[in-house]
């Protein structure tokens, strides 16, 4: 594809959603996201928080409106018990504490499948894209909740960390696939 032909294209509708708390690559793919979005190459339409970190949303609530982009997408954020247990704040306070946003933690939002359902519910078919980032728990929720939706507007979804990510992972033997289903419980 040329550079023109690039430069026409419309913009990717993207769904990030992100474990941000406890290392900095989902600080910096949700800035990539807001640059490609200033760029006119994506257009973002929710960010979800998908483990049970009280504060998440609020530090992805943060660098949302840090790019001046609170209010103009869906927030959510998990509330279920995985994630839960401590060890994911080693930042995303001290973020909130500087540069502080409306959404402070989960309370503050609606749920993660509340926010695919609002963004996904105004996209054309086929066309979004997911960027999940961490656990697989939102993408659960959401494909067992709306499973008519994803298949209708979903184009395609990216995710890391596969297998690896604590037992809720994309293998038979290792916890839940959006592909194979539940074969233990990942929260």
């Amino acid at each position: 594809m040329t550079a023109l032909a690039l430069a026409r294209a419309a913009p990717v509708p993207l769904i990030i959603d992100t474990d941000l708390g406890f290392d900095v690559d989902d600080v910096g793919a949700i800035a990539v996201a807001n640059y490609l979005a200033d760029r006119g190459e994506c257009e973002i339409l929710a960010i979800t928080h998908n483990t049970a970190f009280y504060e998440g949303i609020g530090g992805v609530d943060t660098i949302v409106n840090w790019y001046g982009r609170h209010g103009a997408l869906e927030l959510g954020a998990y509330t279920g018990p995985w994630g839960s247990a401590g060890g994911q704040d080693r930042y995303t306070t001290a973020i909130e504490a500087d540069w502080p946003a409306p959404v402070r933690n989960y309370n503050d939002t609606q749920s993660a499948v509340a926010a695919y359902a609002a963004a996904l519910g105004r996209a054309a078919n086929r066309s979004v894209v997911v960027a999940s980032i961490g656990e697989l728990t939102n993408l659960r929720d959401a494909l067992a909740a709306l499973p008519e939706l994803f298949a209708q507007k979903v184009r395609a979804i990216y995710y890391m960390d596969g297998p690896y990510n604590f037992g809720c992972g994309d293998s038979a033997g290792s916890g839940w696939s959006p592909w194979l289903g539940s074969t233990e419980d990942c929260d």
